[in-house]
């Protein structure tokens, strides 16, 4: 049999784990939050806003053509090039969406499993 505490009652409880952001983050749709929701499952979606720099595609382009055209002349223009990246990321963010606001909306499941597959590139 164990001994009853000094206090006479409970043990105390102490500093509660602190929740994370995304049990506390609002679903766009229904402005409820993921502890709110009546299944806590939810699709976490990174967006990315992006862009092409023209320049930078016709520059490595054009290096490739002075070097004859060929595939393996674009492959040296890839190694002499100053290497800007033709893809400029001009935001970003993330969103949490709820089971159930997802599942009314098929895109946003459609979309993740689409990326998920392999079709994405992330």
């Amino acid at each position: 049999m164990t001994e009853p505490l000094p206090s006479g009652g409970a043990e105390p409880l102490g500093a509660l784990p602190r929740l994370p952001a995304e049990a506390l983050a609002a679903c766009p749709f229904c402005q409820r939050t993921m502890l709110q929701t009546p299944t806590p499952i939810f699709y976490r979606i990174k967006v990315q806003y992006c862009g092409i720099d023209q320049a930078a595609v016709r520059e490595h382009i054009g290096l490739g053509m002075m070097l004859g055209g060929t595939n393996a002349a674009m492959a040296i223009a890839d190694a002499m090039g100053a290497h800007k990246p033709p893809v400029v990321e001009m935001s970003k963010g993330t969103v949490n969406v709820c089971l159930q606001c997802a599942q009314e909306r098929i895109e946003i499941i459609s979309l993740t499993g689409y990326a998920l597959e392999g079709n994405g590139d992330g």
